[in-house]
């Protein structure tokens, strides 16, 4: 099941026939997000979190970013012992909205530990330069990734010797 599939079956309780009926959801999507995103409850705020900084561009409007940003603006911290903080996460998934709202047309300017690479090409922004290569002593995968818009080239590390994946982005 690739991740917009995914989004589709498991978070929105939809139907997926082929990639159509992800954009045919994006409004549905989109105002899910925003509930999830505006709930203040710690697992919905995260989730919706973690998934929107794996899609594209929603075009959230500004009114929608300042209603976002005003709700996640005084979250609590977890009363949960957590590696870290669900926080992080959220901040990262408005600071998108935000950077997308400016214009951005891709991710290039904003990816960080915490954005999976093959999520990235799944979803359309980069192109795979050569096949994935593995280094199982050292636990690490690298790409060479090229961006489909501003064709910014990448390698990406991600490491698998920690309790989640990490991954270093350094433009080449």
């Amino acid at each position: 099941m690739d991740y917009k599939e995914y989004v589709i079956v498991q978070y929105l309780k939809s139907d997926y026939k082929s990639e159509s009926d992800y954009y045919n959801s994006k409004i549905k999507l989109k105002a899910k997000l925003i509930e999830d995103l505006e709930s203040n409850e710690m697992w919905r705020v995260l989730g919706a979190s973690k998934i929107l900084v794996g899609l594209d561009n929603l075009n959230f409007t500004n009114k929608e970013l300042e209603s976002i940003k005003n709700k996640v603006a005084d979250l609590p911290k977890s009363e949960i012992p957590m590696m870290r903080d669900y926080r992080v996460d959220v901040g990262q998934a408005v600071s998108l909205l935000e950077y997308f709202s400016s214009g951005a047309k891709c991710k290039c300017n904003f990816y960080g530990s915490l954005f999976p690479p093959e999520r990235e090409i799944e979803i359309g922004y980069l192109i795979l330069n050569k096949p994935i290569f593995v280094n199982n002593s050292r636990y690490e995968t690298e790409y060479e990734l090229t961006c489909r818009i501003c064709k910014t080239k990448w390698k990406v590390v991600q490491s698998d010797g920690y309790h989640f994946p990490t991954y270093g982005w350094e433009k080449i």
